[in-house]
């Protein structure tokens, strides 16, 4: 349940600077900001005149935010206490003659900044302003581009989830108006942003923020990754928020806990709300978030491969469950489904179809044979009851495009070993007699953990025709808990028979959702031979292969209920 307390704010600007030991409580009455420009000429045309230096002050008034609390930082507090010090910078951003827009930046002296840290004067060089061309003020400086445009990645990206670093680079205010001539206006900064401070709670209603390790929260397209550690208390700063659901999923390490809020709940700019968010735990879920489209819709892997338990009593494969870990699999060289004896497991599905018969035998496990009718509309795995994973319709399978997005072209985010956008690397877990191979995927904004046993090289990310990096378990404990998922070389079934390997190395197909079309009853599924082929290994590919033929099936969230 999301509970919104507002704090509403007065029409203020939020003021960052760098720590200030001896901090003063002010209430702010005003912000003066005094503005001289200096307009250059081209020498070249006009060779006797000398660039002018037009003088006069720009006067920016701004009022403090009232709050509760007395946490001081170095800009804002809980009380909206601001004042400048040395060394902030204000951008002007202002239109040239040319109609294009260029940035000015002034950074501020100890005799710059007066009456108590509440006014400042600024100085900047305008190069070729435009007669009464617009002009912006953004503090601070680092929330623009040098063509003037909103720079907003770390927002997205960086935030800890302390109130002290977004006083120190996030406290986002601007003021637009237009030059009166060629001199600078006059304004007042208002805030851009709504500040949140989250408090988490499981669906027992026990307050997990401090075990929280990420926090993400989604508004349509607007994503914002939070690492956060061992704090009280989440602060999150946003743009406003008007409409659309907000999604808040909380990881605490492998766990994962989300809520959807559909209410008609609304953040605006210049506000500070307290808010608690009850968000029950995914069962089955990994952490990791990965975005599957331009879009950034986000989705999160099952813990495990899906598996079914045979009950010989009533002659059915009626239960159904994630692997207890990624890389467990059942890894039988041989198996007849029909003699299979009580407990016996199965990992290994041909293709899913609704017009099959009733019963279990939807979801490919019929043996392969020319009589078994795979034909038929698409039945999602994600529709069962999974024991471990919550109920029915909690999940469903990726499709060829989206599995393509993730491993191809996903902007995750994420840097490893130098690489950016790193999305997947091939690996090897353990000993070589473990035979557990297959391959990572990094989730969206990933922060690899501290290896000790393990070396990871720029050569080994992103690449389809490399041998694997070696990962010692413990390793690959630590990659784990911090998100990665892991699909491991599964084997496959022709007909009765379930190999592991492919030309003596192992081999891993997983299904999609996408029907390959054609004549052929046909399906892709996605192939990660780990196989050695002349020079190389092959590559990552999309295969259309036999729909009775028996493939690994990774589940993700969330399921085609809420999809």
């Amino acid at each position: 349940m999301l509970n919104s307390p507002g704090y509403p704010g007065n029409k203020s600007a939020k003021i960052n600077r760098e720590m200030n030991k001896t901090m003063k409580y002010l209430s702010i009455a005003s912000i003066v900001l005094a503005g001289a420009m200096i307009l250059g000429c081209s020498q070249e045309d006009l060779p006797n005149l000398q660039p002018e230096t037009p003088s006069g002050n720009i006067v920016i008034r701004t009022a403090t935010i009232s709050m509760e609390g007395e946490e001081p930082t170095r800009a804002l507090t809980e009380h909206g206490v601001k004042t400048f010090e040395a060394g902030d910078q204000i951008a002007v951003v202002y239109e040239k003659t040319n109609e294009v827009f260029a940035k000015a930046v002034a950074t501020l002296t100890a005799e710059d900044i007066t009456d108590e840290g509440k006014s400042a004067t600024i100085t900047v060089t305008l190069t070729n302003p435009k007669t009464d061309g617009i002009v912006k003020y953004v503090y601070p400086d680092a929330m623009t581009w040098d063509n003037g445009n909103e720079n907003l990645d770390g927002l997205y990206n960086e935030q800890d989830g302390t109130l002290d670093k977004i006083a120190r680079n996030y406290d986002y205010a601007k003021f637009e108006g237009k030059l009166n001539g060629l001199e600078l206006p006059t304004g007042t900064l208002k805030n851009q942003l709504a500040i949140c401070k989250f408090t988490i709670k499981d669906g027992n209603g026990t307050d997990i923020t401090r075990q929280l390790t990420r926090l993400t929260i989604k508004n349509g397209t607007d994503v914002y990754y939070i690492n956060t550690s061992s704090l009280n208390n989440i602060w999150v700063a946003l743009k406003p928020i008007t409409s659309g659901n907000i999604n808040i999923y909380a990881a605490e390490t492998w766990k994962l806990y989300k809520k959807t809020v559909t209410s008609n709940a609304t953040l605006a700019a210049n506000t500070l709300t307290p808010i608690t968010v009850t968000a029950p735990i995914v069962p089955g879920a990994l952490s990791g978030l990965f975005s599957v489209n331009d879009s950034h819709e986000l989705v999160y892997f099952s813990q495990g491969n899906l598996q079914a338990t045979y009950n010989k009593s009533s002659s059915v494969w009626d239960t159904w469950k994630f692997a207890d870990y990624q890389h467990a699999f059942v890894g039988k060289d041989f198996i007849h489904i029909y003699d299979a004896g009580e407990g016996e497991k199965i990992d290994l599905f041909g293709r899913s179809s609704w017009t099959h018969a009733a019963g279990s035998n939807n979801y490919g496990i019929d043996e392969s044979g020319d009589d078994i009718d795979y034909a038929g509309d698409f039945l999602d795995w994600g529709t069962l009851n999974i024991q471990n994973g919550g109920g029915e319709n909690k999940w469903r399978t990726l499709s060829k495009s989206e599995l393509n997005y993730l491993l191809n072209f996903r902007l995750s985010g994420t840097a490893v070993a130098g690489v950016l956008a790193a999305r997947f690397m091939r690996v090897q877990l353990g000993a070589a007699q473990d035979n557990i191979k297959g391959i990572v995927l990094f989730p969206d904004h990933y922060i690899l953990p501290t290896l000790e046993h393990s070396t990871i090289n720029e050569s080994d990310i992103n690449q389809e025709n490399t041998p694997g990096v070696i990962l010692h378990w413990e390793d690959w404990g630590k990659m784990e808990a911090a998100g990665a998922v892991l699909l491991p070389c599964a084997g496959y079934r022709e007909g009765e028979s379930v190999r592991l390997k492919s030309n003596d190395y192992p081999a891993g197909v997983y299904w999609t959702s996408t029907d390959g079309g054609g004549h052929v009853l046909q399906y892709l599924g996605i192939r990660f031979d780990m196989s050695k082929y002349e020079n190389g290994y092959y590559p990552l590919e999309f295969v259309a292969n036999s729909r009775s033929s028996g493939y690994s099936v990774r589940l993700i969230g969330p399921g085609s209920a809420n999809h």
